[in-house]
């Protein structure tokens, strides 16, 4: 989207203590149900069919990229509640069936000056927020709160940046 000069937003999702279905179930079982959980993404992407990129990062989080063009918060937060309600319905395996809690982070990214990895690094972080909370809403976020918070987040960027390029700039 950015190279688009599209407006996204960015959904990250994660499933709190998954790690309690490795170890009573073991991680063979565990990830059965992560590709069952896969697999029921991409039927939701299917069934949106447009403006719309999921992927799976490290763990149990998944990222949504949908395009703010075509999709707005109630949109968003209808995909989360069907998402969530889902796993929280349960996952069977093996006439096993387990139940999952979600939370989720949302970021609206309408700036191109702002960096990926910032809105990245800034979702991660809300949604670590949610879980330490036990808070299983949604939370939404925007860039565009105030030029102090984004330009703070320029500078924090750009330090960031530097840092993995041996400190250069």
């Amino acid at each position: 989207y950015k190279v688009e000069k599209k407006d996204f937003y960015l959904l990250i999702t994660g499933i709190r203590n998954f790690l309690n279905v490795n170890l009573s179930h073991g991680y063979n079982f565990g990830n059965q149900v992560l590709g069952r959980i896969g697999e029921f993404v991409l039927d939701m992407k299917k069934s949106l069919d447009r403006g719309i990129r999921v992927y799976r990062t490290e763990g149990t989080k998944i990222l949504f990229f949908l395009d703010a063009n075509m999709y707005g918060e109630e949109d968003i937060a209808d995909l989360f509640n069907s998402f969530r309600q889902n796993l929280k319905t349960g996952i069977l395996i093996d006439e096993t069936e387990v139940s999952l809690d979600v939370c989720g982070a949302v970021i609206k990214a309408n700036s191109t000056e702002i960096d990926v990895n910032s809105v990245y690094t800034s979702a991660y972080y809300a949604l670590g927020k949610i879980k330490d909370e036990n808070n299983g809403d949604l939370w939404f976020f925007n860039d565009n709160v105030g030029f102090d918070k984004r330009y703070n987040l320029i500078k924090l960027n750009t330090i960031r940046n530097s840092v993995t390029e041996s400190f250069k700039g």
